[in-house]
């Protein structure tokens, strides 16, 4: 797929999450459509008479999910000014239709 188009919404804790410097918690959703192609190698044998002189091959196999997706983010936000601060955060993705699970 030659896009990525997501939607998010964020949600931040407390009354007034942006007044003050400090520490901050929030939520996440998002959506949208894209893919992710995954890789791994693999080990294999031709035949029977392969395996048993144990005459290993590798082979990359490929995976393909998508092309929708739902995440779940959530994290905390230290501001060291209104306009600033370092996050840290913990995402989750669930792939759609072609399904799979990641933590980006």
């Amino acid at each position: 797929m030659p896009i990525h188009a997501e939607r998010r919404g964020r949600y931040w804790f407390g009354q007034a999450p942006f007044a003050s410097d400090g520490v901050r918690g929030y939520l996440w959703l998002s959506g949208g459509v894209g893919e992710i192609d995954g890789r791994a190698t693999v080990e294999f044998y031709l035949d029977e008479a392969g395996y048993q002189r144990n005459a290993k091959r590798m082979l990359d196999a490929w995976r393909k999910t998508g092309p929708g997706f739902v995440g779940l983010h959530g994290g905390l936000a230290y501001s060291f000014s209104q306009r600033h601060a370092l996050t840290l955060e913990l995402r989750f993705v669930q792939m759609l239709a072609a399904t799979a699970q990641g933590v980006p």
